[in-house]
Formats: structure tokens, sequence, C-alpha cells
């Protein structure tokens, strides 16, 4: 206590008498008249004197514990070497705690540069999902991002058309179709749509059936052996002679068939065979 504070509980001169000041539970010995005890066996502290004409020690004043944290704080703060056990009814763990912080934020400076190994809730303002969403990127992914072969994707377009573009033959600028990709029925409804006379077509069957022509002279009047071909089944024979003279059909079969004219001179046969 300030010897200027002294004055509210005994005088100046008082003060200059004290030749000690003790500080306990239990009365000094030996004490000089006007030495002071600050008597502290009570939880209020009181100030005593000695007098030594009657050999006690007599109360100045009471000391409450109001009075000493006024006392003390004319001295604490900075360099005061006072170390409170608690702060405002806290230990000073729960002041480390940052679950118990109620107002302000934290500045950037107390913030690491890095935070590796923590998860944010977002990113700019923005979900995680917001940056997996491609609609939401502002410029084109570079080349080099991209995996050379995209496995199992499939592109809305190619080179700029849609997949009806491909489906359709006649954007077809080159190549033939492979027959494996058409079937009998397929080649038949094409050459259906260009055959006919003038077309050209040489068809090697008839309706399943080879078809042969040719000539050949009978001499006599008789049969005609010369004419011997290969067929699948037995044939159906046209006989058309060179002139006005009858001619007929004789045997038929798979390697030959016979004909014979009305005329002994000597006539040339056409033919046309179906089998």
């Amino acid at each position: 206590m300030a010897l200027f504070q002294l004055d509210q509980v005994f005088s100046y001169q008082d003060a200059n008498d004290i030749k000690k000041l003790w500080a306990s539970t239990t009365a000094p010995t030996g004490a000089g008249d006007g030495e002071v005890w600050l008597d502290i066996s009570t939880s209020t502290y009181k100030l005593k004197r000695y007098k030594s004409s009657t050999g006690t020690w007599e109360t100045i004043t009471g000391i409450s514990a109001a009075e000493l944290l006024t006392a003390i704080k004319t001295v604490d703060g900075t360099t005061s070497g006072l170390d409170a056990d608690l702060l405002d009814g806290q230990e000073g763990s729960w002041y480390q705690n940052a679950g118990n912080l109620n107002a302000g934020t934290i500045p950037l400076a107390r913030i690491p540069t890095t935070l590796t190994g923590k998860d944010a809730d977002k990113l700019d303002g923005q979900e995680g999902s917001y940056y997996l969403d491609p609609t939401n990127l502002s410029t084109t992914i570079p080349l080099s991002k991209i995996p050379t072969t995209l496995t199992g994707k499939s592109a809305d377009q190619l080179d700029g058309q849609e997949g009806s573009f491909y489906q359709n033959a006649g954007n077809l600028t080159s190549g033939t179709i492979p027959s494996a990709r058409l079937s009998a029925s397929d080649l038949l409804t094409l050459v259906s749509t260009v055959d006919g006379s003038g077309s050209g077509l040489d068809a090697d069957l008839y309706r399943g059936k080879k078809i042969q022509s040719g000539s050949g002279w009978s001499t006599t009047a008789g049969y005609q052996n010369s004419f011997a071909e290969t067929f699948s089944s037995t044939p159906v024979v046209v006989m058309i002679p060179d002139e006005n003279v009858s001619v007929w059909v004789g045997t038929r079969t798979t390697s030959q068939f016979q004909a014979k004219t009305s005329s002994a001179s000597a006539q040339r046969i056409y033919w046309i065979a179906i089998g």
C-alpha cells in the first residue's frame, strides 16, 4: 500500500513512526512501540500497531478485499509481475479454445498461407460441384488436358455433324460399300431399279437355271447330235432354223440335246437352252 493512502487510516506522522511491518497470521513478538503488523489470520485483513504501554496490538483499521483490489490496481499492469490465476473467472486454456470466440473474425495474418490437409467447405464462395460442371468454365479446355483416347465417351458431333449425317448414304464421298454390308435381298432391290432392256446386265442364271445359246449345222435330214452343253437340269431348248424348214428337239440330257430338221440340205440352226 502506498504511503499516501495510509492517510486514510492514520497520519503521516504515524507512518513515519513505523519501524517494522509484519504480515502474518500470528502476532509478532518483540515489537517496539509504534511498529505495525498486518494481521492476515481472517478473510478481512487488519492493520495493527503495537502499543508498548499496554503491550497490545491495536487495530488501526480493517482492510477489505475491495480495498486491497483498489490498492493493487495502482501498481498492476505491464511489468508489475502480477500473475492472476483466472481472467474473468476463466483459466487461460479457455481463451486458447477458438470455439469460445463470440465476436469478430480472425485476421488473415493469423491464418497460415498454406492449409495443408485441410478441406474447405467452399472455394471463392462456390461448392466443389460448381467446378465439376463444365458449363461454368470461362475459357476453353487446353487440348493437352484432354485424353488422346476417349474410350467409352460419346461426342455430340463429329466434324460438326450429327450422327444422322453419317447414316445417310448420300453423304458418302469415296469408296464402295463392302458386299458383306449388303444382303442378297438388298442387292436384288438395288438391281431391280436399273435392270431390264438396255441395262447391259449379263445374268448367269434365269430363275436359278443356266441360260446358254449357240448355233450349228444340220447337213442331212435327221438328228443333229453336236449340241453338247452342260446343264444343271434337263434343259428347255428353243430352236430357230436359218430357212423356212421345220426343226424338232430330240433327246435332251444335262450334257447334250439333239435337233432334227425337215430338210435334207444343210441348215444352220440357232438355239437357246435354259436348264
